[in-house]
C-alpha cells in the first residue's frame, strides 16, 4: 500500500518553485509492469492501491482476498497493469502536503489487447472525424463495437493477436493529482501496446463536465453529439476528460449514450 503522510508545510505560493518540485518528483517516478504470471503480493497491493486512488482507505476493507483473486484471474486472461512507483529518495512536496517514500505506488493504468474493434472501421471513423464528418454511434455498434464499457472490458473475449488495445482504467492518489502522473501512465500503456503491435488504443472515457453543461440525463441525451464536438479556438475540448486524451494524441470519435449508468457526473454518457 502506498504510504503518504501529511506534511507540515502549507500550499506553495511560488508557482515556479512548485513546478520545479513537481518535475523533480515526476522524473523519479518509474513504471513497474505487472504481467501474467504476476506475484500474488503485487495483485493484492494493486487492489489496495485502487481503493486508495478512489479515496477509500484500503485498511478499512475487511477482506480484499476475493477481489485480488478476481484481478489475478484477469491477468491470466490478458489484462496488464503499469504501476507508477516512486523510485527516488524520500521527498517532501510541500504544496501538496505529502511526503513521498522510495518504493511507494502512486498510481496505475490497466489495459489489454482486444478483438472487439475492427481496424478498418476504426480507421474509417478517424478519417471521417478528420474532415469534420459526424460518426454515429449506432453505426459503430452495427459493426461490432461493444455497446458500453462493461461489455468492452470483458476479459473473456480472446485478446490474443488482436489489432487493438483497450485502455481500461487509470488513476492516481488524490493528493498527487495535477502533477502529470496520469499522463505518464497513459503514455506508458500506449507505448507498450504500440510495441506489442497494436494498431489502435481505444478508450470508453468519461465526460466529467457534462453534468454542469446538461444538468440532467434528458438534456445530456439531446446535447451529447453537440457537446463532444465542441472545441475552443486552439482545438481543445471544454471537458477535461476529453482534453486528457487529446494531450496523449487521441481523437474523440463520438459520444456513447447510456453507456455508464453508474457515473453520475457523466450523466451516464461517455465518449
Amino acid at each position: 500500500m502506498s504510504k503518504y503522510v501529511q506534511g507540515q508545510g502549507g500550499p506553495g505560493e511560488n508557482p515556479l518553485i512548485d513546478d520545479a518540485i513537481n518535475q523533480k518528483f515526476l522524473r523519479q517516478v518509474a513504471i513497474r509492469k505487472l504481467r501474467n504470471p504476476v506475484l500474488k503480493a503485487d495483485v493484492e497491493r494493486l487492489v489496495r492501491l485502487q481503493y486508495d486512488c478512489l479515496g477509500i482507505a484500503s485498511d478499512t476493507i475487511p477482506d480484499i482476498g476475493p477481489e485480488a483473486q478476481q484481478r489475478e484471474g484477469a491477468f491470466a486472461k490478458g489484462e496488464r497493469a503499469n504501476v507508477l512507483e516512486y523510485a527516488g529518495e524520500p521527498m517532501e512536496i510541500p504544496h501538496k502536503r505529502v511526503n513521498a517514500g522510495k518504493g511507494d505506488w502512486v498510481g496505475f493504468i490497466r489495459f489489454n489487447r482486444t478483438g472487439f474493434f475492427d481496424p478498418a472501421v476504426l480507421g474509417k471513423a478517424l478519417e471521417d472525424r478528420s474532415i469534420g464528418k459526424q460518426v454515429v454511434w449506432d453505426d459503430l455498434i452495427s459493426r461490432g463495437f461493444p455497446r458500453d464499457f462493461a461489455s468492452a472490458s470483458d476479459l473473456f473475449h480472446d485478446p490474443q493477436d488482436r489489432p487493438a488495445g483497450m485502455l481500461l482504467y487509470v488513476s492516481v492518489l488524490p493528493k498527487l493529482r495535477g502533477l502529470g502522473l496520469v499522463d505518464k501512465a497513459l503514455s506508458s500503456a500506449i507505448n507498450d501496446l504500440r510495441g506489442d503491435g497494436a494498431d489502435f488504443a481505444v478508450a470508453y472515457a468519461r465526460l466529467p463536465e457534462l453534468e454542469s453543461a446538461a444538468n440532467n440525463a434528458d438534456n445530456a441525451r439531446r446535447k451529447l453529439d453537440e457537446y463532444v464536438a465542441m472545441r475552443n479556438p486552439e482545438g481543445w475540448s471544454p471537458d477535461w476528460g476529453v482534453r486528457f486524451h487529446q494531450r496523449a494524441g487521441g481523437t474523440l470519435i463520438c459520444g456513447i449514450p447510456d453507456s455508464a449508468p453508474d457515473d453520475a457526473r457523466s450523466l451516464g454518457r461517455e465518449r
